[in-house]
């Protein structure tokens, strides 16, 4: 069954839109919905074969390390441990949803989803608290570093920090909003909503071909897998039937995962008022989440764990922030070099342009030999009047082949010196 494509789409990248490169485009608009089976799984094994575009993450390294000049103990390196479900459409399998940069098809990490990483851990030790002094200290800081809205502070069952705080909630909230309006320097009722000190960056795979990692890095082009989830009873679990039978024809579904072994670079920045205390905590907790929690979809299942390698990967991150270092140095080298030689250049076309037009013919018949030059003279009647002036000049000071010439062939040389003659002021011809 061909896609559903406009005409003109069709036309450009073929019925089925094999000839689109980008497998973001590819699976984000022209995956089939209505394929099942065999075709769904090839059609999905198409795209992931496709190859992702690398400049993307040695460009988000060298904006990590050179131009938000982070150092490399500031850097969270982690190995994905298992498969990675991220960016599922609401959870259905079906939807075949992938997170992949929309330009280079790299799978990336939203910073959004590292931040409820982040927040996730950091409940959980709130949950652990148990006096509503400890509560409200960690309460206060959880909401200075990932920020809050008027939900965050109401007595429902969807507030996660409630449900944390169990019956101490109400202390809790009372002592924690008092710090915070104290801290900000203004009245609760001049904070419904707060950005947090923290910034959570996305996170991007680096390739380190590194030797010494829990798990091998993927080989390059095979960073995206094809997962299978069989359903064995699935007229059972639609209602069609009163008990799971061995005659039900399994279920099967086939959707992207990214493949385990990719080491991804987690970055966390300060933005206004965050205290260096709070930055250090949100980094703990980040690592502390993506090695209890994992990220993504179906980490209760076993996908999307992490393994923090740091350690292991610094010397080696420490050696390519230094290639990096060098290189810009090198390309700011060379963009000065081509600044100051257009600076030249302008110097010297504004210098040409403020020397008269019959000097610029002056010097260029200096600079002739004699037989170009000659051939000039003979052409003395058709010169402009620039070219004359400077063609007079120019004999004046070639002295010796103006006797030489005056001597030779007077005839030539009376029109010369009568139009010298006729300047104002006259040019005396040898």
């Amino acid at each position: 069954m061909a896609t559903a494509l406009a005409n003109d789409t069709r036309a450009t990248l073929g019925p089925h839109a094999q000839q689109c490169q980008n497998r973001s485009l590819a699976l984000d608009r022209f995956l089939n919905p209505l394929a099942k089976g065999r075709a769904r799984q090839a059609a999905l094994q198409e795209i992931v074969a496709k190859p992702s575009m690398t400049f993307k993450r040695d460009a988000w390294l060298r904006v990590l390390l050179t131009d938000l000049r982070f150092r490399s103990d500031e850097l969270l390196l982690a190995q994905l441990q298992s498969r990675l479900l991220l960016n599922l459409s609401s959870g259905l399998l079906e939807n075949a949803g992938l997170c992949l940069d929309r330009l280079s098809g790299i799978p990336f990490v939203p910073g959004s989803a590292v931040k409820a990483c982040a927040r996730r851990m950091a409940v959980q030790r709130l949950a652990k608290t148990e006096t509503a002094e400890a509560k409200s200290g960690l309460l206060f800081r959880i909401a200075l570093i990932f920020g809050w809205n008027e939900r965050d502070w109401r007595d429902e069952p969807s507030c996660d920090l409630a449900l944390a705080c169990n019956h101490l909630w109400p202390a809790a909230r009372t002592i924690a909003q008092q710090r915070l309006a104290s801290h900000l320097g203004a009245s609760w009722a001049q904070l419904p909503r707060f950005a947090g000190s923290v910034s959570f960056l996305p996170a991007y795979p680096i390739r380190f071909n590194a030797r010494n990692l829990p798990q091998a890095e993927p080989a390059e082009g095979h960073d995206l897998v094809l997962e299978v989830l069989s359903d064995l009873h699935p007229r059972y679990r639609r209602g069609e039937l009163g008990a799971p039978l061995d005659m039900e024809e399994p279920a099967v579904t086939v959707f992207p995962a990214v493949a385990p072994g990719h080491v991804f670079v987690f970055a966390a920045r300060p933005t206004h008022r965050c205290m260096p205390e709070l930055l250090d905590t949100a980094r703990h907790w980040l690592k502390l989440g993506l090695e209890m929690f994992g990220l993504g979809a179906r980490t209760a299942a076993g996908y999307g764990w992490f393994k923090d390698v740091s350690d292991v990967l610094r010397p080696h991150l420490d050696r390519m922030a230094a290639d990096l270092r060098r290189a810009r140095i090198e390309e700011e080298r060379q963009r000065r070099a081509v600044v100051a030689a257009e600076v030249r250049r302008r110097i010297e076309e504004q210098s040409r342009q403020s020397v008269p037009r019959h000097d610029h013919f002056r010097q260029q018949y200096l600079a002739m030999g004699d037989e170009p030059f000659a051939a000039v003279a003979k052409k003395f009647e058709t010169l402009s009047d620039d070219e004359r002036l400077g063609f007079v000049q120019a004999l004046k000071e070639r002295r010796e082949t103006a006797k030489r010439w005056a001597k030779k062939k007077p005839e030539m040389f009376e029109p010369w010196r009568n139009y010298a003659q006729s300047l104002r002021p006259p040019i005396q011809l040898p």
